[in-house]
């Protein structure tokens, strides 16, 4: 029997930018995700989409999470993930932040045409705690959703990986990013 899937990327999005506030710092993946958290950020949120950097917001949203000493969120996306899939073990590395790994898995390069991924066979909750992460979430639903996103949040410290999957979902009026520029100096200040 197929699982239906009960989650989408909008809902997802909306609930980490409802239980985490404006001290919090959010890093943005390419495409969609980008796109999604820009429309539900509310003013004041410090949001930084990787746009034309496919793969490397992890590791750009972990180093200024070492850097700011701030606590930080990475919504990323599967294709994105396993593009540079190297980076999981340095970030997991480095303890002591407040980073908070968060992988969308809808098992497709959505905004590029729905390629598939192969995110379907790699056991993406189970390499995140192989590779060592200080708590890995595994979220299928709305209950496990919020229930990893309390306990992130109030973990305060360490790297956390959540991992949610979810089904495809057409995009609606989703603003684009300003320049790239004009967040890049944002977010230097800080450094």
């Amino acid at each position: 029997m197929i699982k239906k899937l009960e989650l989408t990327r909008s809902l997802v999005v909306k609930s980490v930018f409802s239980i985490f506030d404006e001290r919090t710092t959010f890093f943005t993946s390419t495409g969609y995700i980008s796109r999604e958290a820009i429309k539900y950020a509310s003013a004041g949120t410090r949001v930084f989409p990787c746009v034309g950097g496919m793969g490397y917001v992890g590791t750009i949203a972990h180093e200024y999470s070492v850097q700011s000493k701030k606590q930080t969120v990475c919504l990323d996306g599967d294709g994105s993930l396993l593009m540079h899939m190297g980076s999981m073990p340095s970030i997991s590395r480095e303890s002591g932040t407040s980073f908070i790994h968060l992988v969308l898995n809808n098992s497709t390069h959505e905004s590029v045409g729905e390629s598939p991924t192969c995110a379907t066979h790699v056991n993406i909750s189970e390499l995140a705690r192989i590779i060592g992460y200080d708590a890995v979430y595994h979220v299928e639903n709305v209950l496990e959703l919020e229930a990893s996103l309390s306990n992130v949040k109030e973990l305060g410290f360490g790297n956390s990986f959540v991992h949610v999957v979810t089904k495809l979902e057409s995009p609606r009026d989703l603003p684009r990013p300003k320049e790239l520029r004009d967040f890049v100096e944002e977010f230097l200040i800080d450094l």
